[in-house]
């Protein structure tokens, strides 16, 4: 009897250390590639929460995030929509970025590198 607790107990064991290997490979090693993962929809509503920048005309605003009491917190307001869509294209959860939206996506959301000091300056300013 002792024989074979000793074997199950060591089976046990390999299989929690099996377990603790695989959840920090995918916890550590895959964690980028997970995040970016394009099917992950947690990232693609966090993005949806997030306030994004304005697209301007002239100093008009034809696109901007409007803060609302629901689960996304803004709602992307294309003023002039049938007149610049073809141009500022769709920000949307089902269908990706397009036009303006999708080429400049880092800027408008604000987490291009080219911003980095502006999000540092805004850190340390409040």
């Amino acid at each position: 009897m002792n024989k074979e607790l000793k074997r199950v107990s060591t089976v046990v064991l390999f299989m929690f250390l099996a377990l603790f290997v695989s959840s920090s490979v995918i916890q550590v090693v895959d964690a980028d590639a997970l995040k970016n993962d394009g099917r992950n929809a947690r990232t693609l509503y966090d993005s949806y929460s997030a306030e994004r920048g304005p697209i301007l005309v002239n100093g008009t605003p034809i696109a901007e995030s409007k803060p609302t009491a629901d689960q996304f917190k803004f709602l992307r307001v294309y003023s002039q929509g049938p007149m610049y869509s073809a141009v500022t294209g769709y920000f949307t959860l089902n269908q990706g970025n397009t036009g303006v939206e999708g080429a400049l996506n880092d800027y408008l959301s604000g987490t291009s590198n080219d911003q980095f000091f502006d999000r540092i300056n805004a850190i340390l300013t409040g």
